[in-house]
């Protein structure tokens, strides 16, 4: 199980008391699970509405582990998170960004 950051929840209620119940929070089209064509389309239209058309379905994870990672998420639970069960595995979603940098560079100042 991953929580759920709770500024998504409001919608996401929304969303469910529309749902029959099969509990599935997005089920297919025809019921059960979505397939990839479901999950794909809308996907590739949101992001070239959006002005990235290179970005990948999978380009969403990398943000999720680094959003994680700038809250504060340790290696074990950004490995929890993303189910990993190796550090290596989870250190592939990890990128240098410029803006940490800054802060972590920010912190031995902040405790002088």
């Amino acid at each position: 199980m991953v929580s759920i950051p709770p500024h998504f929840m409001p919608a996401l209620r929304e969303h469910a008391e529309g749902l029959s119940g099969d509990h599935l929070l997005f089920p297919g089209t025809a019921g059960g699970n979505l397939t990839h064509s479901q999950v794909y389309k809308p996907f590739r239209r949101a992001r070239d509405a959006a002005g990235h058309p290179s970005l990948r379905i999978h380009d969403l994870r990398h943000t999720g582990s680094m959003l994680a990672l700038d809250a504060g998420a340790s290696q074990s639970e950004l490995m929890g998170r993303l189910g990993h069960t190796t550090a290596k595995a989870s250190q592939m979603y990890q990128h240098v960004r410029e803006r940490r940098d800054a802060l972590i560079a920010q912190r031995p100042s902040d405790l002088a």
